[in-house]
């Protein structure tokens, strides 16, 4: 009878034997999922990483060249606003004026009054849009924000452009590495 021990000597003899058998095959496979998942994780070419910097550069151009316009529609459309405000204080105070030199002629102050009260129902309207544009201020310092916060990207895009330098860089050293591992495999199978 066979005693229990010798048993599993056996079994763990053949069980080394059979991993001798399998290793040379594993660490095959191991060597080929390596060399895969390295070329798939590395770009494509130094073309493409060029390609994608410029893109994302024209984004940032276009976004701030859209901010810089309405900038400037919105300071245009204040000041117009604001010179039409003055000039129509001026004309009240003109007529006013001219009204408290004719007081005999009480047709024409009749008429003047009602052009004053007009006047005045339009410079409350203007007041109104005056207060519209107080009121839009702090758009105008947000779309200035936004600017700032462009030009802070804008440095970001040149650090992310010193980092794709720095990979290909790396992806030309693993290239040459992978070049070495390959010939060294090639000289190990002759």
């Amino acid at each position: 009878m066979v005693s229990p021990a010798i048993l599993y000597g056996i079994t763990l003899v053949s069980g080394c034997l059979l991993a001798l058998v399998f290793m040379p095959l594993i660490h095959k496979r191991a060597v080929r999922v390596t060399s895969r998942h390295i070329m798939a994780t590395a770009p494509a070419s130094t073309a493409d990483i060029r390609a994608e910097r410029d893109r994302s550069r024209a984004q940032f151009a276009v976004a701030i060249r859209g901010l810089e316009i309405s900038l400037g529609k919105l300071k245009t459309k204040c000041v117009g606003q604001a010179t039409e405000v003055r000039r129509q204080t001026a004309e009240i105070d003109r007529l006013e004026a001219e009204l408290k030199k004719r007081p005999s002629q009480s047709t024409e102050v009749g008429r003047q009054a009602a052009e004053i009260r007009r006047l005045e129902a339009e410079l409350k309207k203007r007041g109104d849009q005056s207060a519209e544009l107080a009121r839009q201020a702090p758009d105008m310092r947000r779309l200035e924000a936004a600017l700032q916060k462009c030009a802070s990207q804008s440095v970001e895009i040149g650090r992310q452009a010193a980092e794709i330098h720095r990979l290909e860089a790396e992806l030309k050293k693993r290239a040459t590495l992978i070049s070495v591992l390959r010939v060294r495999r090639e000289a190990e199978h002759a």
